[in-house]
């Protein structure tokens, strides 16, 4: 009995499990584009964070939550004054789950 409460409750939290995608990040003077694509067969729910760091040291970040169709893309933008402090460098940490089944 212990045992099927376990794993009731292993396989219930593994269902509704991130996991990491890897975003296409481009860097710009004035703007990070991190891109997230939905390679699979059902919608998947992202969320997460694209940051960009600017010539003078500082980070800016920006926050992106959306379900992304089958087959979609979003963009998450970080944006700066390219002229007197462009972006030299860009990353994004966006983790996803499938959400078709759990409406």
């Amino acid at each position: 009995m212990r045992l099927l409460a376990a794993l009731t409750l292993i396989f219930s939290f593994s269902a509704f499990a991130f996991f990491p995608v890897n975003p296409l990040v481009q860097v710009r003077g004035n703007v990070v584009s991190a891109q997230v694509y939905n390679p699979y067969y059902e919608p998947i729910l992202c969320e997460g964070f694209a940051f960009g760091r600017t010539y003078s040291g500082v980070v800016l970040q920006s926050r992106v939550a959306d379900i992304i169709p089958a087959g979609g893309y979003r963009f998450a933008y970080v944006h700066t004054n390219a002229f007197l402090n462009p972006f030299v460098q860009g990353w994004a940490q966006i983790h996803c789950r499938f959400v078709g089944r759990y409406y």
